[in-house]
């Protein structure tokens, strides 16, 4: 779920195929869901402006600016992961 404001919110299941990735990107982020990511990345990042990346055998990359994160974001709080069942298999 992507909210005005730009806070993205699971609250449910999210399955990726084998290998896969899963990248929750926005200006707040929270996993209050479960995230299964068997042999694959899951990335939770929060910020005004993130660059993705893959490299040649698929693995996801996310880089978010600290100036940005800290500066321009007006919020305590900007990754929340409250479910302990995160999984990424490797």
């Amino acid at each position: 779920m992507l909210g005005s404001d730009g806070t993205v919110i699971n609250s449910g299941i999210i399955n990726v195929s084998l290998g896969g990735n899963v990248a929750l990107i926005g200006k707040q982020v929270k996993n209050e869901g479960l995230i299964s990511a068997n042999l694959g990345t899951v990335n939770l990042a929060a910020g005004k402006q993130a660059i993705l990346t893959f490299d040649q055998g698929g693995l996801l990359g996310v880089r978010v600016s600290k100036a940005v994160l800290q500066d321009k974001l007006e919020v305590d709080l900007v990754v929340i992961n409250t479910d302990s069942k995160e999984f990424a298999h490797g």
